[in-house]
């Protein structure tokens, strides 16, 4: 086996155990994100549209995710304040409670424990990586 390949087989193997402490909490991959995304303080992005172009995935795809997660009480859904036409989605409390189980967090807390250097180069390699990598096929 080549080393190229074995570092994309524990790239793979890092990614599936991050994934799968997430559905732990009974929520999948992309509906972390989207709690992730509705957490940040964008104030013009709570959409699910908005939520689609961030991601590189289809409209129906993200309003699927968003009305999931609305149904769990993790998300809530209403007109827009400027735009009646606009559906804005917020973090419940429920929802921000689960952050706290975001698996994420197991991530940072593996990169937080490598010195400073090696959490630069680490960056600087992920970021290669992704460049060389489309952002989705359905987008």
């Amino acid at each position: 086996m080549t080393t190229t390949k074995a570092a994309a087989e524990l790239l793979d193997d890092l990614c599936r155990r991050y994934h799968l402490r997430g559905y732990r909490s009974g929520l999948n991959s992309a509906q972390w994100a989207a709690l992730r995304f509705f957490a940040r303080d964008i104030t013009d992005a709570k959409t699910a549209n908005a939520l689609a172009r961030y991601q590189g995935i289809s409209r129906p795809s993200a309003n699927t995710t968003v009305r999931v997660l609305v149904e769990r009480g993790l998300l809530n859904r209403e007109p827009s304040e400027l735009d009646a036409r606009r559906l804005d989605v917020s973090l419940t409390e429920a929802g921000r409670t689960m952050l706290d189980e975001d698996p994420i967090l197991l991530l940072v807390q593996a990169i937080e424990d490598l010195s400073e250097a090696k959490r630069l180069v680490f960056a600087e390699i992920i970021l290669d990586v992704l460049r060389h990598l489309p952002l989705a096929d359905n987008a």
